[in-house]
């Protein structure tokens, strides 16, 4: 079975975290399931759980659960980024982590999610396995005043970090990176209009998962139909 780390924001992109859960995996499953395979998505909105820790050891365990996570499913990825750098851990929680993992590839400030980015993608010499997925950042602008803060940059600060972590990734040549708009929905409260966005990243991440497959042809062996069958009622 194949592991794909999902790195991003939480709040800002719960739509489109929504969008894998619900149409792109269940579709990889569908394809991979002729092949006798499967395919899981790894997403931390769930399973982390810090009620019981102070602030630093909360932000410690945050940080080792997701290189953990990340090693899980190397070298796979899928980084979702909007114009939200992410939360800013003190240094020395970081270095209170004691872990070369992070140490060796996190030396200045940065975000939670730049960590996962520069561990889990920007550390390898190939990025044939993971795919960026970067949004419109006029979307923000579409939003009602209240809801604004979910999706607009924390602080000017914060604007240019991601700014330039952008510019990092697309300074890649193998980089695959996907740009995508969005639209507002008022009365789902949420971001919507995503549907190019699902086709698009499904067929990158097939792509990736096709190549390993090393030209296998579908066997359509019983076992495969009846794994493809039960995803299909689940829709």
């Amino acid at each position: 079975m194949k592991s794909i780390f999902i790195s991003s924001t939480f709040k800002d992109m719960q739509a489109e975290r929504d969008i894998l859960h619900q149409r792109v995996f269940p579709a990889l499953r569908r394809r991979l399931a002729a092949y006798g395979e499967d395919v899981q998505e790894l997403d931390l909105r769930w399973g982390v759980d810090t009620s019981q820790l102070s602030e630093e050891e909360s932000g410690q365990f945050v940080i080792e659960a997701c290189i953990d996570s990340i090693d899980r499913c190397k070298p796979y990825m899928i980084v979702l980024l909007g114009n939200r750098y992410g939360w800013i851990p003190d240094r020395k929680v970081v270095e209170d982590t004691g872990d070369s993992r992070i140490l060796s590839w996190c030396g200045g400030e940065a975000s939670i999610t730049q960590m996962e980015i520069l561990y889990g993608a920007l550390s390898r010499d190939k990025l044939d396995k993971c795919v960026f997925c970067f949004r419109d950042e006029a979307f923000p602008q579409e939003v009602p005043d209240d809801q604004r803060p979910i999706y607009a940059a924390e602080s000017s600060r914060h604007a240019g970090k991601l700014s330039k972590l952008k510019e990092e990734i697309r300074a890649r040549e193998d980089a695959v990176i996907l740009e995508y708009t969005a639209v507002w929905d008022d009365k789902r409260r949420s971001a919507a209009g995503l549907g190019r966005f699902e086709e698009r990243l499904t067929e990158a991440l097939w792509a990736m998962i096709a190549h390993d497959l090393g030209g296998r042809t579908a066997p359509q062996s019983p076992a495969g139909l009846v794994l493809q069958n039960a995803e299909l009622k689940k829709e």
